[in-house]
């Protein structure tokens, strides 16, 4: 009923520890970590001080602390996925790296299913939409135009790239229900 990645990611504190293992101590060090890589994502775009403020409230402003704390099965998925968005959004927003932020979205679909819709996000990110919001065009001609010529200018190699890192474990998880 869950998706593989979270037990994929347990197997080797598993292969050490055995059944001893820790989920709830592995999801908060897997809370810690991405609630860094939001200050990194936030740090790219604002000063550090609102970069600070905004990782404050992402960690202890909303439900992730709880959910990575707590570590039960459906939390730690949770955690796991959220891990490997934040990832994909990190190498989007900073890196512009199509074929690690596909393979983290990847990575993200295979702990929580849902998370495969953000793809659209993605999509947008590495196509030419966000100098659509640039555009001073009012009337639907000029606005159509624009979407036009955003469409010509989209370089498709960069989302085959993202298309091929997400759909390496889309596959892999087509071949993994088989």
């Amino acid at each position: 009923t869950h998706p593989p990645m979270p037990a994929i990611l347990l197997l080797p504190f598993v292969a050490v520890s055995g059944l001893d293992t820790n989920q709830a101590l592995i999801s908060a060090v897997l809370g810690g970590l991405t609630s860094a890589l939001a200050f990194r994502i936030f740090r790219s775009m604002v000063s550090i001080k609102s970069a600070v403020w905004l990782t404050v409230m992402f960690t202890f402003g909303s439900t992730f602390w709880y959910i990575a704390a707590h570590g039960s099965i459906w939390y730690f998925s949770h955690t796991v996925g959220l891990m490997f968005l934040m990832l994909a959004v990190y190498f989007t927003i900073t890196t512009r790296n199509p074929l690690a932020a596909g393979l983290c979205l990847g990575a993200a679909f295979l702990s929580r299913l849902p998370m495969g819709f953000s793809a659209v996000f993605f999509l947008l990110m590495f196509s030419e939409a966000p100098k659509l919001a640039e555009t001073t065009a009012t009337d639907a001609v000029s606005r159509g135009r624009a979407w036009a010529v955003a469409y010509v200018r989209t370089n498709f190699v960069t989302l085959a790239k993202f298309g091929v890192g997400a759909g390496s474990f889309v596959f892999f998880y087509l071949l993994f229900n088989y």
